[in-house]
């Protein structure tokens, strides 16, 4: 999974360094003149809006798995593993683990991990998960 984390910091340091220059060009945007900009007030402000951004990126971005969560991205999937797969809820037992590499969005080849089934199936580990479903199936 630590591709997943990878491609997560990059896709949340593109996201707070938009939102840091956004809020550059509506902070410079409220002044008259150049020489009014109150250039602390553009980097703090720009600043704040970045770490925040960061910070709002651990709870899931759409760019990386589908919005999941930082934390969900960490979870590891072994052989002996019980796993479900997202969405479905299809339960099934990990035999066998490995990786391919990929190439992302940016072309650069990326592992992307995953797992055998007893069934002699197999799936990408980003669709499966540890947790049961709800109730509800999801």
């Amino acid at each position: 999974m630590k591709a997943d984390i990878k491609k997560w910091g990059k896709a949340a340091g593109v996201r707070a360094v938009k939102t840091a220059a956004q809020t550059a060009v509506a902070t410079i945007g409220v002044s008259a003149a150049m020489s009014e900009v109150d250039w602390l007030m553009v980097g703090s402000a720009s600043l704040l809006a970045g770490i925040l951004s960061l910070l709002t990126s651990v709870a899931g971005i759409p760019e990386v798995d589908g919005g999941e969560s930082l934390a969900a991205m960490e979870e590891d999937i072994g052989v002996g593993d019980t796993v479900y797969t997202k969405g479905a809820g299809v339960r099934r037992t990990v035999t066998q683990v490995g990786d391919n590499a990929q190439r992302d969005i940016a072309g650069d080849m990326e592992p992307k991990p995953w797992a055998r089934f007893d069934n002699d199936r197999w799936a990408y580990t980003d669709i499966l998960t540890k947790k049961a479903p709800d109730d509800d199936g999801r």
